[in-house]
């Protein structure tokens, strides 16, 4: 059998082959320089001495993706052909969905390892079927169309979020200079766009002439606003998102008007995906004012936040809120939650409450009180079906006051016999053997306790169709 001299190396993890090899180590004073094995001593010794492969949390792996196209001019269209190549390594012996391109780009063709392949359409993702495992090579075809007239150029490329894309795009457009968000260009000048964009679900590319001035967009935005407040013994929870819309323009740095009677527990992008991110945000008080939160001379706090990049479509914030009450009757007007630097926006308000609370409409101005049933989706996702109250805000003066009143809490019984079936049967012999099936509601007892007959044996017993070995306490069974 061939031998092979391992180098220094080998004393790396020297421990582990100590106890192994302890026969072929020449001498026991001093390790070697160099010790001589059999090629599969030594995978042996390597495989049981590295530290173990993390468990992964799905059965496929990107390698990497590369978007290759190549733009034509006809009449008034700027076409933009383009040829995406994925990577996917798949680890399991069985088959998987694998998310390759953007439902909206409309795959012309797609092939697997060289043949052409269907396709299916789930989570707004174009899915090829693979069998692994292995490596595999997909390939789409697709067309994006721009307007000939804009100058500079822009383009919004929907992606399949993969940390390793890569975009290259010729242009009849010659001595360009490149711009992507989020991103960084490789290469300037001539008539290549070309760039590395991160994991994200869109890219937004721009190009003009090298040297030529960019222009400056003025941001406008607006915001429709989704709130729920749950009124509770000690004070209401509320939940709100904030979905700014850019209307024109880009940025990165959002700010939402509050009152000071609410303590502010998180800020959260509300994305899908984890696509959206906030790289910080903080709170400035900014005292009372004449109108909007301050209104009534209390204080208000402006909530500033920024995003990990610029966006240029749209960007959710959520707010998670308190207000604490000291008493449990009590009286909470419904908090502005205002964008900043807005067109306009719109306002959606619902209400409800915990359990053993009875809450009741007081002032209602400047608000339109709507059917509860016909909740918006992000509201019914905060309210879970406890909503009692849902408005549409007419003019951000509004006021929407409730009477909170809290009750009592009654006792119930700690456990509940429903129903109770029993089965006898005489033996020849004169023993009686009894089934029993107990039907029990059980709200907080612990055990069931039950004392059979006098002279009576358990034979045996279930729970949920499972035996059991229940507790004996005297003459009293429990479980």
């Amino acid at each position: 059998m061939k031998k092979w001299t391992m180098p220094l190396l080998v004393a790396l993890f020297w421990g582990g082959i100590t106890a192994a090899m302890a026969s072929s180590i020449p001498g026991d004073e001093y390790a070697p320089h160099s010790i001589s094995m059999t090629w599969e001593t030594f995978m042996d010794l390597w495989d049981r001495s590295r530290a173990p492969d993390p468990q992964r949390n799905r059965e496929y792996a990107y390698g990497r993706v590369i978007y290759t196209g190549k733009a034509e001019i006809d009449k008034q269209q700027y076409y933009i052909r383009f040829v995406s190549m994925t990577r996917i390594t798949a680890f399991e012996a069985r088959k998987c969905l694998v998310p390759v391109l953007s439902s909206s780009l409309n795959p012309e063709s797609v092939f697997v390892n060289g043949q052409p392949a269907g396709w299916t359409v789930k989570n707004g993702y174009c899915q090829v079927m693979i069998q692994g495992p292995g490596d595999f090579e997909v390939k789409t075809a697709f067309t994006v169309t721009i307007d000939r007239r804009r100058w500079p150029r822009n383009l919004t490329l929907p992606l399949a979020p993969v940390a390793r894309t890569e975009i290259d795009i010729h242009v009849p457009d010659g001595d360009i200079e490149a711009r992507f968000d989020p991103g960084v260009a490789l290469d300037t000048g001539g008539d290549r766009v070309h760039g590395l964009v991160p994991a994200a679900s869109s890219v937004a590319i721009r190009w003009l002439k090298r040297g030529e001035k960019k222009e400056s967009i003025p941001l406008k935005m607006g915001a429709v606003v989704h709130t729920y407040v749950s009124l509770g013994e000690n004070g209401a929870g509320l939940k709100s998102e904030v979905a700014f819309q850019i209307l024109q323009g880009q940025t990165h740095y959002f700010r939402i008007r509050v009152p000071d009677s609410i303590d502010i527990l998180d800020v959260t992008a509300d994305g899908k995906g984890g696509e959206e991110t906030i790289s910080q945000w903080y709170t400035e008080d900014i005292g009372a004012g004449a109108d909007g939160n301050g209104k009534d001379g209390r204080g208000a706090r402006l909530v500033h936040i920024y995003a990990s990049y610029r966006h240029k479509q749209k960007f959710k914030v959520r707010l998670d809120c308190e207000r604490t009450e000291t008493r449990s009757d009590y009286r909470f007007a419904v908090p502005r939650i205002e964008p900043e630097a807005v067109e306009r926006y719109e306002n959606l308000v619902a209400v409800g409450a915990e359990a053993n609370v009875e809450i009741e409409e007081g002032a209602i101005e400047r608000a339109e009180g709507r059917d509860v049933r016909f909740l918006p989706d992000e509201i019914q996702a905060f309210a879970q079906g406890r909503a009692l109250f849902y408005y549409k805000i007419l003019d951000p003066g509004f006021v929407l006051d409730f009477a909170v009143k809290s009750h009592d809490k009654a006792s119930v019984l700690k456990t509940r016999i429903e129903r109770v079936d029993a089965d006898s049967v005489v033996t020849e012999a004169g023993t009686v053997m009894t089934k029993a099936a107990f039907q029990v509601k059980n709200n907080q007892a612990q055990f069931l306790r039950l004392r059979l007959p006098d002279g009576a044996k358990l034979l045996s017993a279930f729970t949920s169709g499972k035996e059991i070995q229940p507790a004996r306490e005297g003459g009293v069974f429990s479980r």
